[in-house]
């Protein structure tokens, strides 16, 4: 009985170091990519570093008193998010757990600057959702 494609056992991706899927020409899609366009096919930023290093990368600023601003991809309501083992985090969440604390189950960071992209872990308050909604409000009026 022939075998489809999506039948054959896994194969990774050619580059050594690279552990995502193969695509074509043995390499993933973002090794063919670059081969495509010719730049070097040493293993992907994403791939390479822990997590302080990539986050720390994308964050300006770094006083307590000032926002420290995430300069990294920013989500349409103005969080910051950061891929953590291929899912996106949020950003102030994961500096307020690297930094602080882990943030008790049930509650959210209610950004006390008000500025969402700030990544500040003492700008951030752990509450419960109808605390950080109510503080909202009161920021609007």
């Amino acid at each position: 009985m022939p075998t489809g494609i999506y039948e054959r056992p896994w194969r990774g991706c050619s580059v050594h170091g690279c552990d995502r899927k193969h695509k074509s020409l043995g390499y993933c899609n973002a090794h063919y990519l670059r081969n495509k366009r010719g730049e070097s096919l040493d293993i992907l930023p994403r791939v390479i570093g822990d997590l302080e290093t990539r986050f720390w990368r994308k964050v300006s600023g770094g006083n307590v008193e000032t926002c420290w601003l995430w300069t990294g991809s920013i989500k349409g309501t103005g969080y910051g998010q950061i891929m953590i083992d291929g899912r996106p985090a949020r950003a102030h969440r994961v500096a307020y757990e690297l930094l602080r604390a882990e943030i008790p189950s049930g509650l959210v960071l209610d950004h006390l600057c008000g500025i969402k992209a700030c990544v500040n872990p003492w700008h951030l308050e752990p509450v419960t959702q109808a605390i950080n909604v109510q503080r909202a409000l009161e920021r609007v009026s």
